[in-house]
């Protein structure tokens, strides 16, 4: 049986980022690459969080993933992201298409 229980969720402080349009854009199949408009659109851009860039002389201690956890840290510290007041539940949905011809499918969480 699952256990579901309330928490206190980090999200966008969306008061301190303007609008939208300016730090979110759709992570389509030709952007996932890590380069180019998205990256450039907003230093808040969560595919730097997700798809961080691989670069020359990548180690052990700095590499894509520390530096995404890097900038996560960061976010945090500077409110980027902050933390719910209150524990809650997050409903969660995300349409596409599948491919087939039929109607685009919702998946919930």
């Amino acid at each position: 049986m699952a256990i579901v229980a309330p928490f206190k969720g980090l999200m966008y402080d969306f008061k301190t980022l303007g609008t939208r349009r300016a730090w979110w854009l759709p992570l389509r199949r030709d952007l996932r690459r890590g380069t180019g408009r998205v990256y450039r659109a907003h230093p808040n851009n969560v595919i730097r969080l997700i798809l961080g860039k691989r670069k020359t002389g990548d180690s052990d201690w700095d590499n894509r993933y520390t530096r995404s956890a890097d900038c996560f840290k960061r976010w945090e510290t500077e409110d980027v992201l902050i933390r719910s007041e209150f524990p809650s539940l997050y409903v969660t949905s995300h349409t596409f298409d599948s491919n087939d011809g039929s109607e685009p499918k919702r998946e919930w969480g």
